[in-house]
């Protein structure tokens, strides 16, 4: 065996291409955010975490681009058990808004986040809340 070709034989393996390990990291799953926990005080800000955290989750995952009603089951399918009792409690004006994904944060905005306030004291909120500077 000649010195070139017990060198080749002696080399490590290639590392990945960039474009292997691109569509590796195309693959992976991004995490639904946590299930919302209404039971220890502080409702509003947990609402506002957790909504900024839903935003990300239906952007990475382009799930914004996938039908509302779709939007609204997966939202009830990861936000928890007693977010959902709650969601079964509203009354809608008309049943297509149940589907709507706009409809459905406003809602639970108002019903969750705060409770007895006015619906635009909570839009306001939400608003303040995602664009971090809304001013009246």
């Amino acid at each position: 065996m000649s010195e070139s070709s017990r060198e080749d034989s002696e080399q490590l393996p290639s590392s990945p291409s960039p474009v292997s390990s691109l569509s590796t990291m195309a693959n992976f799953q991004i995490p639904p955010p946590d299930i919302l926990e209404q039971n220890d005080g502080s409702t509003a800000s947990k609402w506002r975490t957790w909504v900024s955290a839903w935003n990300n989750y239906r952007l990475a995952t382009k799930l914004d681009k996938e039908e509302e009603a779709r939007q609204v089951a997966t939202l009830l399918a990861v936000i928890g058990k007693e977010a959902n009792k709650v969601f079964r409690t509203f009354t809608w004006a008309s049943p297509d808004d149940a589907k709507k994904i706009a409809a459905v944060i406003t809602a639970s905005l108002k019903s969750i986040a705060f409770p007895g306030k006015t619906l635009f004291t909570n839009v306001f909120f939400f608003l303040r809340g995602i664009s971090g500077n809304l001013k009246l």
